[in-house]
């Protein structure tokens, strides 16, 4: 395997691109947990998820602690995740990214079906080469272990 497309250099890639998301596309992640619940309202669970967001991308390097990102942010990540053909594509892409490296670092293959499937591939391919080859590189790797 050539050492950039080895686990860690495609982490270490996707870490830098999810860390180079402006803020109004974590906004916009944010915005994909439709309800408040828990004693808050939508306004302030959207809050919530962009500063969690934020805390995971600025003090844990990208990475969701599951203790401390459970809800907030994860909840909105996997749910943007899920609609790859609604809104922004770029929190769509940045979602996905979130999502692949919990899943090559962790070893996870949460709803991999799903990404892997033609629908999401086709929404792949749309974005900006960038994300696309990154996303796709991903995907490979979790295929392949």
């Amino acid at each position: 395997m050539p050492t950039d497309q080895r686990p860690s250099s495609i982490a270490s890639k996707i870490t830098a691109l999810i860390a180079s998301t402006n803020d109004e596309i974590l906004r916009d992640i944010s915005r994909y947990d439709n309800h408040g619940g828990g004693g808050v309202t939508y306004e302030q669970a959207c809050d919530m998820h962009f500063h969690g967001l934020k805390d995971m991308i600025s003090n844990h390097n990208c990475r969701a602690d599951w203790s401390e990102h459970y809800w907030y942010p994860m909840e909105a990540v996997e749910l943007r995740a899920f609609v790859p053909d609604n809104g922004d594509s770029w929190s769509f892409a940045v979602a996905i990214l979130i999502l692949l490296l919990d899943d090559i670092e962790d070893g996870g293959r949460d709803h991999m079906e799903a990404r892997s499937s033609e629908r999401f591939r086709k929404s792949y391919r749309a974005l900006p080469p960038d994300y696309s080859k990154l996303i796709s590189d991903g995907l490979k790797i979790l295929e392949e272990t």
